[in-house]
């Protein structure tokens, strides 16, 4: 049970760290379209 719990947080991080770095990408491009 504890093994699918650790591999349940490991997805979980992940797909977090995905979220983070494309709304980190996206911050980045906005200010671009805002002066254009």
């Amino acid at each position: 049970m504890y093994a699918a719990i650790d591999e349940m947080i490991d997805k979980l991080d992940r797909q977090v760290l995905k979220y983070k770095e494309r709304a980190f990408d996206h911050q980045h491009a906005s200010p671009k379209r805002a002066a254009g």
